[in-house]
């Protein structure tokens, strides 16, 4: 029984490893692969339509802050945030950064 059971888990273990370990490389590669149309970044750019999640965030805070512009300082606390998430981000790509 004991035999039996270590046996199962050896190859249970084996074949495991062997996907974990294969599907991690691929993983890793897909991450930091760099692709003409996505650029660097290229698996957050493919799951989030071309854009990054800091581009997101900066996107959202930049509607929130045009919704809010009645709101006496709604702006500055946006516009800190968005300081705060993308002061020296260098790839942005499909928005402009932020005025300095």
């Amino acid at each position: 029984m004991n035999k039996e059971v270590s046996r199962k888990r050896l190859w249970f273990n084996l074949f495991y490893k062997t996907y974990e370990n294969i599907l991690g490389y691929w993983m890793l590669n897909f991450q930091q692969m760099k692709t003409a149309t996505f650029g660097t970044r290229s698996f957050s750019r493919i799951l989030l339509g071309g854009y990054t999640w800091t581009e997101g965030v900066v996107t959202g805070l930049r509607k929130i802050g045009e919704l809010t512009s009645s709101v006496p300082g709604a702006q500055r606390v946006t516009d800190l945030c968005q300081h705060f998430l993308s002061n020296n981000y260098t790839d942005f790509e499909k928005i402009q950064p932020p005025k300095k």
